[in-house]
């Protein structure tokens, strides 16, 4: 299946549910989060990002499916917004990891998010949805 438009608006979508059901695991089970914060950092920094991922990731990220169905010229955009987000969080997550030694899965988890969501954002050029 070829990375057009439509399946940039799918991944987008499956991002937006992915980043909100990985904050609400967080929320629900303070035990998962030393998978992705550092324990020197603590609970509370690694919260206090909870209310931006929600705004920009999700919210964002919805935004550009729907626009990529509208066929909108702004889809693109908005895209790269998220992905600015989500390379502010990566490098982020590798300084944190490189500070502490800890964490590692976060450093994963953001480069896997963050390559998927350029290519999603480079098939938006164009978009036939």
């Amino acid at each position: 299946m070829a990375w057009d438009g439509s399946v940039a608006a799918r991944y987008f979508v499956v991002q937006a549910i992915a980043v909100a059901a990985w904050w609400a695991w967080l929320a629900l089970d303070p035990t998962a989060r030393p998978l992705f914060f550092a324990r020197e950092v603590g609970s509370t920094v690694l919260l206090a990002f909870a209310a931006a991922d929600g705004l920009v990731l999700v919210l964002g990220s919805l935004a550009v499916a729907l626009l990529t169905r509208r066929q909108s010229p702004h889809a693109r955009a908005v895209a790269f917004v998220v992905l600015g987000a989500l390379l502010y969080g990566t490098v982020w997550c590798v300084a944190a990891f490189v500070a502490t030694g800890e964490a590692f899965l976060a450093v994963v988890a953001m480069v896997a998010a963050t390559a998927a969501t350029v290519l999603a954002t480079l098939r938006l050029d164009g978009v036939r949805a």
